[in-house]
């Protein structure tokens, strides 16, 4: 995957030719993750539900892109890196206690390189492969709103989609990628306290104690669909 952001990375600095045009783009994105649960059956930690397949409601975000686009007659090559703000949420409820949990993809940082054919002088059609490093949040829901995990997952990107040109600077994107995030089971220490009181409310003691979770294998499905503008110098 560090391959693809490092090819990428090189096709944009040397696509100085004749050729080579730089855009710039924005784009209005919808996300839908579904995900599946494996808990790991030799762990004491608190349970989750042995296999769970949930789908997360349609989310909708924003993303960025810079590229080149390399024109070889009809054919083009277009390296574009490009930053996009999902904010999917779904969500995760582990059964010993059964208190609700949130499972977020914040957002995403991608390198890819899509391969194309212009059918006409308007209309190109393209396939792309990438890498994508995203972010992932888990938190608890409720007054605390603890944060359990938050880390970075690289996997590649695979996608595909359609450019319309208006003319030789404006054009609209229309796209789809598909990403699959796999995160390994692990566990987390929670840490909580509680008040006890008597009948009038005075504190009699303060009471803090550490809960054990297992964070389930889990497998992301994530499907994007996009539509933008951009913009060729």
């Amino acid at each position: 995957m560090k391959k693809i952001f490092f090819l990428s990375a090189i096709l944009l600095l040397f696509s100085n030719s004749a050729f080579a045009q730089l855009y710039i783009g924005l784009d209005a994105i919808g996300s839908n993750a579904s995900y599946k649960q494996t808990r790991n059956p030799n762990s004491d930690a608190a349970s989750v539900v042995e296999k769970n397949n949930n789908n997360s409601d349609m989310s909708f975000g924003m993303g960025i892109n810079i590229g080149y686009n390399i024109k070889i007659e009809n054919f083009f090559i277009a390296p574009e890196i490009s930053y996009e703000f999902l904010n999917n949420n779904s969500e995760v409820k582990f059964v010993d206690d059964d208190l609700e949990h949130h499972l977020q993809i914040q957002g995403r940082s991608m390198g890819k390189i899509s391969f194309g054919y212009s059918l006409s002088k308007n209309f190109d059609i393209f396939a792309s492969i990438g890498a994508s490093q995203a972010s992932l949040r888990l938190t608890d829901v409720g007054e605390k709103s603890d944060k359990l995990i938050h880390r970075y997952n690289q996997s590649p990107v695979f996608g595909g989609g359609v450019r319309i040109n208006f003319n030789e600077n404006w054009g609209m994107k229309i796209a789809y990628d598909y990403q699959k995030i796999n995160v390994k089971s692990h566990s987390v220490n929670v840490n909580d306290s509680f008040l006890v009181v008597d009948f009038n409310d005075n504190v009699l003691d303060n009471i803090s104690e550490t809960t054990s979770y297992e964070i389930p294998k889990t497998e992301i499905n994530l499907h994007t669909a996009k539509i933008g503008l951009f913009y060729s110098f």
